[in-house]
């Protein structure tokens, strides 16, 4: 059952003019849902006392959910980050809806249900514990007001978006704003745990939006970042091959910064005092 308040109160001798409201449920195809009106009785007896609801302008409207873990917030029974899709306003170039969150270690369920839509992110800087790094964040507005994008990590590993670990809060995205990008500076705490962890960025008319709830419109997208020991772009590799190893794979590129932004190539190999053989793939 969905309840709201309506304000006012009762005159005697006079009908009450209700306040319209706007009231937003989630649901699936074919359900039914019920509103229930509570009068809250009053001194005034009347002989002709008649109330009545009217329910106008019913809508269905599709959702963006996350694909986190739901741990952080992605299902609808974990109160999930969801967003109503409005034509203009969106991360990245597509967009697309879910009747439910599709929580992955990857991050990247949504991906795989419907378009993949997850590409408004690009790090273009490296997030090192007690360093600033940079995220760029692509928009789109064009619906004639003003969207606000927020952004949280998941800097401790601890499931959770925490209120200390959000990164962006209420950046004004202004109307008119096609493909637009902004760079979102990211102070890393010096205690962040070193190790792949989660972004979640949300754009809506909304403003202070946390990392979970209802948005009246907008999108979510949530991604795998990593958190380094170092802000380097490159960082050096140790490994330990056991002895008669064959087609052992190192990926010597898994602690760089390598993004569609800054790709990194493998240029040669130093085999100097070495023994057996490498090759890159």
């Amino acid at each position: 059952v969905s309840t709201f308040d309506l304000p006012g109160a009762a005159v005697d001798g006079e009908d009450y003019d209700g306040v319209a409201e706007t009231l937003y449920f989630d649901g699936v195809d074919g359900e039914t849902r019920s509103l229930q009106v509570n009068i809250i009785p009053d001194d005034i007896v009347e002989a002709d006392e008649v109330f009545a609801i009217e329910a106008t302008n019913i809508q269905v409207f599709f959702q963006d959910f996350g694909d986190a873990p739901d741990s952080l917030g992605t299902t609808l029974a974990a109160s999930g980050a969801r967003h109503r899709i409005v034509p203009g306003l969106s991360i990245g170039a597509a967009i697309d809806s879910e009747t439910d969150g599709q929580p992955t270690i990857g991050a990247d369920g949504d991906d795989l249900v419907g378009d993949d839509d997850e590409d408004g992110l690009s790090l273009t800087s490296p997030l090192a514990a007690g360093s600033v790094g940079s995220i760029d964040i692509t928009v789109t507005n064009t619906t004639g007001s003003d969207a606000y994008l927020q952004g949280f990590i998941d800097f401790d590993q601890n499931g959770s978006f925490d209120a200390s670990e959000r990164v962006a809060l209420d950046v004004v995205v202004p109307d008119n704003s096609l493909n637009a990008t902004f760079a979102v500076a990211v102070s890393v705490p010096v205690n962040a745990i070193v190790g792949t962890t989660y972004a979640r960025f949300r754009l809506s008319h909304d403003q202070g939006l946390g990392a979970v709830g209802f948005a009246s419109s907008g999108e979510v997208e949530d991604h795998v970042v990593s958190i380094q020991d170092a802000p380097e772009v490159a960082t050096d590799d140790a490994f330990v091959i056991p002895r008669n190893s064959q087609a052992a794979a190192l990926d010597v590129l898994a602690n760089d910064l390598n993004s569609p932004a800054n790709p990194l190539t493998i240029v040669g190999l130093g085999l100097a005092g070495t023994h057996g053989t490498a090759v890159t793939d």
